[in-house]
């Protein structure tokens, strides 16, 4: 059991903040988001990039979301609990992957590029006079008061 357990550590830390059941505010809200949502990418911007026809089973959905907000509101408390439960895990996913990405494309490449053309912005080694301490005493020509100004 103890696999178990550690993926419900894991589900509690990364999922996204949950409304009750008994949120009326909170499922209306979702009601009308996820209904203009879903027809917006479905019925607009999938079949504009793809080129392809319109398809009305979003309506369905909306239809089936708006009309549970009028009648009962605790039965669109599944499909709330079901698209959060995709939403965290593509908020962990994406994270991760964007993250990445910028350290791969960003920050890797201007390390490599300062350590090429000798820019490093810190020592790797201390001062040949000073051989237990990094710190470089500045003269009094570095703490003119334009120096931030003009810092290169």
């Amino acid at each position: 059991m103890p696999k178990t357990n550690a993926i419900n550590n894991w589900w509690t830390q990364h999922q996204l903040p949950l409304c009750d059941k008994d949120d009326k505010r909170g499922l209306t809200v979702f009601c009308w988001q996820f209904s203009g949502f879903v027809c917006l990418v479905f019925m607009g911007l999938l079949p504009w990039l793809l080129d392809g026809p319109v398809p009305y089973w979003p309506l369905y959905i909306s239809a089936y979301l708006l009309l549970m907000r009028s009648i009962y509101l605790p039965a669109v408390y599944p499909v709330y609990i079901s698209w959060m439960v995709i939403a965290s895990v593509l908020a962990y996913t994406n994270t991760k992957i964007i993250l990445l990405l910028l350290y791969v494309c960003l920050v890797i490449p201007m390390g490599l590029f300062s350590k090429l053309t000798k820019r490093l912005t810190y020592q790797k080694r201390p001062q040949v006079n000073e051989a237990d301490s990094f710190y470089i005493k500045r003269s009094r020509e570095d703490m003119r008061k334009n120096h931030m100004q003009d810092p290169f």
